[in-house]
């Protein structure tokens, strides 16, 4: 057994954490960055957090990330505001309690309104609740890295076809980007996916091409500064690489996926519970010497390295 903050790992989460120990490790250098990446838990009663908590918690204590990101859908968004704001606030304090600067986005769930608008937050209570600031479309550096985080907010349910981002969204790219110092490079980050032809929920994405064509304008501009842009919400692993830059889907912590599946929009791997597969967020390591970004996962699913 492995012991994690005085619980005990099951034997077969502390062989796994020692694997993506050795293989983080032997990956990273000094200068290099490394990210902790979940996404979309849908925290809800009987669910593998706990686990997945106790397994980010020896991550961080082995390997200290700079930061944590999380890409939307912290809840299920079906029960009182009351109490998913109470779910959210303990879910987001535990993330805090990781050790590492916290960022992240807001997604669809998040707005509590999957079974009665009446308990729906807005935007501006939804960005105050889950991200400690007035608007979800920022971007941040991190410190003595040469790296820009730029997150995307990628839902408004006040449109007819909520899914895809606002003009303050497209304004905020194209000043993270127009403002990034000379030497740094960019990874952005939203809930949902820009592309269309990759998400299952709509014909179309608002927005989706305009987000894409800045990104493509800049990175033809400057080769090899656009890292990638890293999405959640389709709970599938995916590398879309029909872009000057990689789009990046990451498969859902929530324990939901019983039986493995590959399609359009990725591969969901299997989950099991009380096994390896219990668990699924990924340690990304931003090579500072190349553009390349090394996923190493824990839990269900593959390592992935994807190149600018």
């Amino acid at each position: 057994m492995s012991v994690v903050r005085d619980i005990a790992l099951p034997s077969y989460l502390g062989a796994e954490m020692a694997r993506v120990t050795a293989r983080v490790s032997e990956a990273r250098r000094p200068e290099d960055v490394l990210l902790l990446v979940v996404s979309d838990v849908h925290r809800h009663k009987g669910d593998s957090w706990p686990m997945t908590l106790q397994c980010m918690h020896a991550c961080c204590e082995e390997l200290t990330p700079d930061a944590i990101v999380q890409l939307g859908d912290l809840i299920d968004g079906d029960l009182p505001r009351e109490v998913s704001s109470r779910i959210a606030t303990e879910t987001l304090s535990e993330l805090r309690g990781l050790g590492a600067p916290l960022y992240g986005c807001v997604g669809n769930h998040d707005f509590n309104a999957e079974l009665d608008p009446g308990q729906a937050f807005d935007t501006r209570e939804c960005a105050r609740l889950f991200l400690q600031r007035e608007a979800p479309d920022y971007h941040v550096d991190l410190s003595g890295k040469d790296l820009r985080l730029v997150f995307l907010h990628s839902y408004d349910p006040s449109r007819a076809n909520p899914f895809g981002f606002s003009r303050d969204a497209v304004s905020t790219l194209r000043d993270a980007l127009a403002s990034l110092p000379e030497k740094s490079r960019v990874l952005v980050f939203s809930h949902m996916t820009p592309a269309a032809e990759i998400h299952q929920w709509s014909e179309s994405v608002e927005r989706g091409k305009r987000v894409m064509a800045v990104l493509d304008k800049f990175a033809r501009r400057h080769p090899n500064r656009v890292l990638a842009h890293v999405v959640g919400h389709s709970h599938a692993d995916l590398v879309y690489m029909m872009h000057e830059y990689p789009i990046v889907s990451i498969a859902a912590a929530k324990t939901s996926e019983r039986d493995e599946s590959y399609h359009l929009w990725g591969h969901k791997p299997a989950r099991v519970p009380e096994t390896t597969s219990e668990v699924l967020f990924d340690l990304v390591i931003v090579k500072a010497s190349e553009p390349t970004l090394e996923f190493v996962r824990f839990g269900a699913g593959e390592d992935r390295s994807v190149r600018a």
